[in-house]
């Protein structure tokens, strides 16, 4: 007993929020050969992963969004961060000194 809408159905696109930093997540990631989340060898490039993620737990699918990295030990060492353009970025540094790392 009702009217169709005209013009209908509706095609309607939701898109996630913002990134949320509480939510978002480093991981090892699939396409890393030296995981440098946990570990890394003095001299040997390793890298990790960050996953976008917004305030309700959706996965970001775009990129453009800034991300910085700095390990931190007895000193700050800087890492490059690239933006693979879905949500996620690639961290990749190199620890020049043996030490315990935070």
């Amino acid at each position: 007993g009702g009217f169709q809408i005209l013009r209908s159905p509706l095609s309607i696109t939701i898109t996630p929020a913002g990134i949320d930093q509480t939510n978002t997540f480093a991981t090892c990631g699939a396409n890393i050969t030296t995981c440098g989340l946990n570990a890394a060898v003095a001299g040997t490039p390793a890298a990790f992963s960050i996953r976008a993620v917004d305030k309700h737990g959706n996965l970001i699918t775009r990129g453009g969004d800034t991300m910085e990295a700095k390990i931190r030990s007895s000193t700050y060492f800087d890492a490059v961060v690239a933006d693979k353009k879905d949500g996620s970025y690639t961290v990749r540094y190199i620890i020049t000194q043996s030490a315990q790392f935070v």
